[in-house]
């Protein structure tokens, strides 16, 4: 294992790093995930992180550094992760290599730490030998480097970790020198890992021709301190017997993508041992033929970057929703009251502005990849379209309401059956920057998608067609649920249970509660017994292995429930569903003007979001934000009117 802190994209395209491109000829290439439990911004304590993370196969923390010449205490790291939400195998690389017979020897060439202990200790903080690579050198950062003829080479029934910490040291060098000697202290830095990389691959060909079974991996533990902080993606390349070509693995099921927490799984299977208990990750592979160029590494990297910048900046915007929601609330609160026309004026443009963004962002899966400009300026030309039709575009704004429901309910549901892979790059989803799921529908893209088929659900309840309705709620579904589309349980539940509710809908209301009850049990058993056929096995979802855990699923339950409560109490989502509630009940007391509009639907699949949604919250929130603006347009008058013209028309209506 050889570890590059502060290898960064930049890097890999640069003349001085010619090896790499022989390596990615040879080997599975991609982007690494570099998520751990540590929140801070400490560049030494985020890299020691980054190698407990990678040692323990689970997110971990360790604000710590680890001086040279002074025993590993593992105290303060277990007391500290111990109080994370989740278990954290400590040393559970080293243990897997014990357990296989395997010896474990450090080359370490850090200044200041050894944090790389992390990352090949075993649980009890041991390896079996510690070397260093650092010489003194006047012509380099804080007057030393490392020597590539001092690191070992890789024997037979040794777990063998090199750490190059040069690029590092440049980077936090950058400070006290002027921009070109920064730029040649890189370069040189560069020039010694390209020897580095010759020697790893020199060791590796010996080694397989002597018939020695081995994998060599090159990666960094975090994000170099010269890149954005949104950026959490480091270079990793494997070579085994995994097929050259992109690198990945069930946790992400993308190309050119695993986690940190992947390598221990990787380890584990190559050595024919059991994953630690507390581990989260899974094996990696590669996806065969054609090998990837460099410069395809390189474009992939700003791809998923530019990708996770519009999701980060143009998603949820639970603060522009919240604000946009309250004046929506309060000026049609207002305009009903004091029946004034520019209230009702400014209530249907904030309504139309609403379904406008809310239209683009849950059908942006659709798009190319865009960057930050480009996406901002689609949305708000659709925010302004919207407010347009809003008002003067549709002359019965319902019309308006009940169609961009019914559009984002049919596309999203042809965007899961027909192109799930392009759920990675729509700007309501799961952001490759955070790390924790990177497939399937999100709870931000599922709650935009039930608050729109539950609005259609309930306008349509009226008129004839409730088994046709169900149908179609019914495949919703069953594509949210399916672990190679959706994979998305409880999105899927709400589709169930918005599909029972309108099958009982047609039977009389004595009978409708029961019916509705026992046809949720059972479209949930079913849902449930159709996951555990269709998702098992090594590459099953996180729904299957949760089902299928009868140790863990428990666990899992209540770490989600207090998940739940934990975002019911701190998020700003908890004010905006509060006043989309609040705007349903008053809309249908004193907006209805004779339009018969049953909300059942939505308040049952919003009950169902928050109910089986981790963080169900957003889910809900993002559900009421969708349906109340076109609740409102539909709800109130297609035309506002002055208060003098009111009362006459009241007066020769009543003539």
């Amino acid at each position: 294992m050889l570890a590059v802190p502060g290898l960064k994209a930049d890097d890999l395209t640069r003349p001085e790093l010619r090896s790499v491109h022989r390596l990615a000829q040879q080997g599975a290439v991609g982007w690494m995930i570099t998520r751990t439990a540590y929140a801070g911004v400490r560049t030494n304590d985020a890299f020691a992180s980054g190698f407990l993370t990678i040692g323990a196969g689970a997110r971990a923390v360790a604000d710590l550094q680890v001086p040279p010449h002074v025993p590993l205490v593992l105290s303060d790291v277990a007391k500290r992760n111990r109080e994370l939400d989740h278990p954290v195998p400590l040393g559970a690389v080293g243990d897997v290599c014990r357990s296989a017979g395997l010896r474990i020897s450090v080359t370490d060439d850090s200044l200041l730490d050894r944090s790389v202990l992390l990352m090949a200790m075993d649980s009890k903080g041991r390896v079996d030998t510690i070397a260093t690579a650092l010489v003194r050198d006047s012509d380099e950062p804080f007057g030393v480097r490392s020597e590539p003829s001092r690191y070992p080479a890789p024997a037979k029934g040794w777990l063998i970790v090199w750490v190059f910490s040069d690029l590092s040291r440049c980077d936090a060098y950058d400070t006290y020198c002027t921009p070109e000697m920064s730029e040649a202290h890189r370069a040189r830095a560069l020039v010694r890992l390209d020897a580095l990389l010759r020697r790893l691959m020199q060791n590796v060909r010996q080694l397989r021709e002597n018939n020695v079974a081995c994998m060599a991996w090159v990666l960094s533990p975090a994000p170099s301190a010269a890149v954005r902080r949104l950026d959490r993606l480091t270079p990793i390349l494997l070579q085994g017997d995994e097929e050259p070509g992109w690198i990945t693995s069930a946790s992400t099921r993308r190309r050119g993508l695993v986690l940190n927490t992947d390598v221990l799984a990787s380890i584990a299977q190559f050595l024919d041992r059991p994953l630690p208990k507390g581990a989260t990750g899974r094996p990696v592979s590669g996806t065969g033929p054609p090998s990837v160029t460099v410069s395809d590494w390189r474009a992939l990297h700003d791809r998923l970057l530019r990708a996770a910048v519009v999701q980060f900046w143009l998603g949820t915007m639970p603060g522009v929703r919240f604000s946009l929601m309250l004046v929506l609330v309060l000026s049609t609160v207002l305009a009903t009251t004091l029946r004034h026309s520019a209230l009702h004026v400014l209530a249907r443009a904030i309504a139309g502005a609403m379904l406008g963004m809310v239209t683009i962002q849950a059908l942006s899966g659709w798009l190319p990849p865009l960057d930050l400009r480009t996406a901002t300026i689609i949305l708000g030309v659709f925010t302004v379209a919207g407010v347009w039709l809003a008002y003067a575009g549709v002359r019965r704004a319902a019309l308006m309401g009940s169609l961009v429901c019914g559009t984002i309910g049919l596309g999203v549901l042809i965007l899961l059956t027909a192109a799930p892979e392009r759920l990675a790059e729509a700007w309501l989803t799961y952001s490759t920057m955070l790390g924790t799921r990177l497939y399937g529908i999100g709870n931000e893209l599922g709650g935009v998608w039930v608050g729109g088929l539950a609005f259609a659900v309930a306008h349509a309840r009226s008129r004839p067609g409730h088994g046709a309705t169900a149908a179609v709620l019914v495949a919703c579904a069953v594509a949210a649920m399916h672990p190679a589309h959706g994979a998305n349980f409880g999105v899927g539940i709400a589709c169930v249970i918005l599909a029972a509710w309108q099958l009982a809908g047609a039977a009389g209301p004595r009978v409708r509660v029961l019916l509705f009850a026992s046809l949720s049990v059972s479209l949930i058993a079913i849902a449930i017994v159709v996951v555990l056929l269709l998702d098992r096995g090594p590459g099953a979802s996180h729904i299957g292995r949760a089902l299928s855990s009868h140790a863990g699923l428990g666990a899992v339950i209540v770490r989600k429930l207090g998940l739940n409560l934990a975002t019911l109490v701190q998020s700003l989502w908890t004010l905006v569903a509060m006043l989309g509630i609040g705007a349903c009940r008053f809309a249908v007391t004193r907006l209805s003007h004779g339009v018969v509009l049953d909300l059942s639907p939505l308040y049952v699949g919003t009950t169902a979001l928050l109910l089986f949604n981790d963080t169900g919250i957003v889910a809900a929130g993002l559900c009421l934000a969708t349906a109340v603006p076109a609740l409102v347009l539909t709800l109130a008058p297609p035309t506002a009117i002055a208060p003098q013209a009111q009362r006459v028309g009241d007066h020769r209506d009543r003539g």
